[in-house]
């Protein structure tokens, strides 16, 4: 362990590079707990509850500077930032930690209200020569549906205004990366003059227009007058508004019908005798539906004891107002050995969360069901990470 009592960070890129450091900030609380983290920068709001920052400082003061040449994306695609942090952060105080989650992180209290809108950023820094803003952001807005990102005074203001719409469309940049940092659903437009793979995310619809001089990630002015910015001009609104349904596609927030994503998976588990609890406009195929009505639902199943080999159940249990009574019902269902498949929204997409959509009794945290599901007799064949729909998937066995 290294003998020191504080350590001071200088960082004045961006938002975006608050959000990168944070990980970093992680993985050194969690080994160096009693180190003093002090951040001198000059976004402090994006620092407001950060359990990982002791001290924030805007003033002058000497640290170690946050500064490093670009590109650095050949080394660490995506997420560069992130790693190239930890590395100058742990080389230059001589620290030992494991590399941090690559997921930009924000940590402070915010309101909650509803847009029910599709966010679009209109303003964008003078930089770049204008190079990441495509011409029809304004136009977009103009539709039904869609809405202005309005210029706001704080960090604090912007983020109850993302978290607040259905889905943001931006550029690259700080907007796109608080978008990941929150799990909101995003439209992000590269052209060509950065490709998503140095600094996007797979979680997101990236939308590029790769030319013969792409991608250039230049900040001087584009180099062919004749074509200048053609990666842009040619993204069509058309084609955003079709990436837009898309998001909606993926995540049918309107109809909850979750099944098309998790089908195949679920086969490969589920054989033999099933029945779909929550089983909505589509049941899973071989299965027998089970909704909600007053002869069968969750919490009562007419079949008898140690009759089912599988029961499958995808975006239900969150609905329960009981959860664990309803698995014990279903683990009664089940022959010895016989396969629960759950597949459930994960809790960081806030959209699903129980004070933006009532209906959801609680947020499905994944240590919290392994453990429902364990105290109630059943063994944990497997446990997923959240997918590109938000959600996650635990499989169990009947004891």
């Amino acid at each position: 362990m290294v003998d020191l009592s504080e350590i001071i960070i200088k960082s004045f890129n961006g938002i975006g590079d608050l959000l990168f450091l944070t990980p970093t900030l992680r993985v050194i609380k969690k080994v160096y707990s009693n180190l003093k983290i002090i951040v001198n920068t000059n976004y402090p709001q994006i620092l407001e509850n950060n359990p990982f920052v002791d001290e924030i400082n805007t003033r002058e003061k000497e640290g170690l500077f946050l500064g490093y040449d670009d590109p650095i994306h050949a080394k660490y695609p995506t997420t560069h930032h992130i790693l190239k942090d930890w590395e100058i952060i742990t080389k230059a105080f001589n620290l030992t930690t494991e590399k941090p989650q690559l997921k930009p992180e924000i940590h402070f209290k915010y309101n909650l209200s509803s847009i029910n809108k599709i966010g679009v950023q209109v303003l964008h820094k003078n930089q770049w020569y204008g190079k990441k803003n495509w011409d029809k952001f304004h136009i977009l807005t103009k539709l039904d549906g869609f809405i202005s990102i309005p210029k706001l005074n704080s960090i604090k203001q912007i983020v109850e205004f993302l978290v607040s719409c259905k889905a943001v469309v931006c550029s690259e940049g700080g907007i796109s990366h608080l978008c990941r940092a929150l799990d909101i659903p995003c439209i992000v437009i590269y052209g060509g003059w950065a490709n998503p793979e140095w600094n996007g995310y797979e979680e997101q619809i990236n939308i590029c227009n790769e030319k013969f001089c792409s991608y250039c990630y230049d900040s001087r002015p584009c180099r062919h007058p004749k074509v200048e910015k053609l990666c842009m001009r040619e993204i069509t609104v058309e084609q955003v508004v079709r990436a837009t349904e898309g998001v909606f596609k993926h995540k049918d927030m309107e109809t909850h019908d979750q099944l098309q994503y998790i089908k195949r998976e679920a086969a490969l588990w589920c054989k033999g005798k099933g029945i779909d609890i929550g089983a909505g406009r589509n049941c899973f195929p071989g299965a027998r539906p089970i909704d909600n009505n007053i002869n069968e639902n969750a919490y009562k199943i007419n079949e008898k004891d140690n009759s089912l080999d599988y029961v499958f159940s995808s975006h239900c249990l969150e609905h329960l107002q009981e959860p664990i009574v309803a698995l014990k019902e279903w683990h009664r269902a089940l022959k010895n050995q016989g396969i629960l498949f759950l597949y459930l929204p994960h809790h960081d997409y806030i959209p699903w969360r129980p004070d933006r959509l009532p209906e959801h009794k609680f947020a499905p945290k994944t240590e919290e069901i392994v453990k429902m599901l364990t105290d109630v007799g059943f063994k944990i064949l497997e446990v997923t990470n959240r997918d590109h729909w938000f959600g996650f998937r635990i499989v169990g066995e009947k004891l």
